[in-house]
């Protein structure tokens, strides 16, 4: 049966040619595996502080703020979200580093096997929108864009302005910041930045015309949540999000 349900997908901030990656080298480090047995969990307070560990320069002004001087930081929603984390299983974290950041498998044509399946990105060939951010520390753009060497299918990619969270966030309504496109597809990041085009506002805009070229029949929104056999259970965002680890 050669039936493909998928038509195109999206990627954001993501990586997939590790190489250029030198922003998380302190966790590949061979002595931090040793640290991780493979009972432990990584908890949730830890993940928040490795990423402010990745970018010294960002995490220095809470250091003067509220160490030296002793504030509080100003609320903000952006960075409320991000410090809802998650536990990692230590087995999961040493893998997903060793194999991504260390020795960069995931780029290998069956290198890695997953649920008993060879991975292998250029069989991907539904169309695929890329999307990363100008100032990401975290997905450098530049390694972000190396994903169309590797996908089999028709790539489209824009850049946002901003950093990994402030960069992907940029709701529509308002219009925020900028982005760049371009209708080259160079092997090279700086070649295609040299050829792109700036546009002012959300790259959301650009992402809804690119899924309007794969996107079935437009049906009007539902008025009400669930159904007769499925009843909503609670508002959202529903009881787990409280619960703690």
């Amino acid at each position: 049966m050669n039936h493909n349900p998928t038509h195109g997908y999206t990627v954001t901030i993501s990586v997939t040619n590790f190489n250029p990656v030198k922003s998380f080298s302190i966790f590949t480090h061979v002595n931090f595996h040793f640290i991780i047995r493979p009972s432990n969990v990584i908890h949730l307070g830890k993940n928040p502080v490795a990423f402010s560990i990745i970018n010294c320069q960002r995490s220095w002004q809470y250091v003067v703020g509220n160490y030296l001087k002793g504030n509080q930081p100003q609320a903000f929603d952006l960075l409320y979200w991000n410090s809802d984390s998650t536990n990692l299983p230590g087995p999961f974290l040493t893998w997903y580093l060793r194999n991504m950041y260390l020795e960069n498998n995931l780029r290998v044509p069956g290198k890695l096997t997953m649920l008993g399946e060879k991975v292998d990105l250029a069989k991907v060939d539904v169309p695929a929108y890329l999307m990363a951010a100008r100032e990401d520390h975290i997905v450098p753009w530049k390694s972000a864009y190396l994903a169309r060497n590797l996908l089999g299918g028709e790539t489209t990619f824009a850049l946002g302005a901003s950093g990994h969270i402030a960069g992907a966030i940029n709701p529509a309504s308002k219009n925020r910041r900028s982005y760049w496109t371009a209708s080259v597809k160079p092997t090279d990041p700086d070649e295609w930045l040299d050829q792109a085009s700036e546009h002012k506002g959300s790259w959301w805009l650009h992402w809804i015309e690119w899924l309007g070229q794969y996107g079935g029949k437009a049906v009007a929104a539902r008025g009400r949540l669930g159904s007769t056999k499925y009843e909503p259970i609670e508002p959202a965002p529903g009881r787990y999000v409280k619960e703690r680890a």
